[in-house]
């Protein structure tokens, strides 16, 4: 099935036949509406929905499969002021050097989880029946391997049975294997998991029909401590699995 993503923020009455033409042209099948922020509240948000909404049943009528494409944990860049003014707080995604991604959110945050189970909620009631989360739902990349924030290394000692230093941990990846590299690694994937099984629990509160997939980045082949294919189908839930 070809798909075709289109920026919603990019569509507009004076231009919506023109893309048609072009997606049947090329024999598009799915139009996929991105939004790759949504931090507005208020007003703002309420209009963002609601132009997704009409989006959605314009191609739909026009005979596309439609979805949403959206961003989560963020790529290492600024993000808008919206996002500040909400989680400017957040501990950010950090490397074993203790250097920070700039505005990647660790998946840890218990606040910033659930106002993306929130967009899900929103995306599936304005009619989404597929959901597809971007590359940048990845611990690794930016700015390094796996995630050493705070949070991570609370959580590493407290299941070590000791305290760990973030200098420390580049030790445990070097040699043999070994049962603390393992614990290492299974307690990203378990945050992982934990992330994924939220964004299907929010999804299912509409419907569990809806598609939930997942862009896939290269780390997420090996380095997140969960296996793909585990993860795809975790946010599959019932539905068929899409990466």
């Amino acid at each position: 099935m070809l798909t075709i993503p289109l920026s919603l923020a990019n569509i507009h009455d004076d231009n919506k036949k023109t893309y048609v033409q072009d997606l049947r042209a090329c024999g598009a099948q799915r139009v996929l509406l991105t939004i790759q922020e949504f931090f507005e509240e208020g007003e703002e948000r309420v209009k963002v929905l609601e132009n997704l909404r009409r989006n959605i049943a314009y191609f739909e009528q026009e005979g596309f499969d439609v979805g949403v494409w959206c961003n989560t944990l963020g790529y290492g860049t600024r993000r808008p002021e919206a996002f500040h003014k909400k989680f400017g707080h957040c501990t950010r995604i950090t490397n074993f050097e203790g250097r920070t991604g700039i505005d990647t959110v660790c998946l840890l945050n218990e606040d910033f989880a659930e106002e993306i189970q929130r967009w899900m909620i929103e995306f599936a009631q304005a009619g989404a029946k597929l959901i597809l989360i971007d590359d940048d739902l990845v611990l690794s990349v930016r700015p390094g391997f796996t995630c050493a924030c705070e949070k991570h290394l609370a959580l590493f000692s407290a299941h070590a049975g000791r305290s760990f230093e973030r200098e420390a941990l580049p030790g445990l990846f070097t040699g043999k294997p070994n049962a603390l590299r393992t614990l290492y690694m299974d307690l990203q994937g378990q945050a992982m998991t934990g992330f994924c099984m939220k964004l299907r629990v929010a999804v299912d509160q509409v419907s569990p029909e809806i598609r939930l997939g997942l862009c896939a980045s290269y780390t997420h082949f090996d380095l997140e401590g969960v296996e793909l294919e585990k993860m795809v189908r975790l946010m599959a839930g019932k539905t068929k699995p899409l990466l």
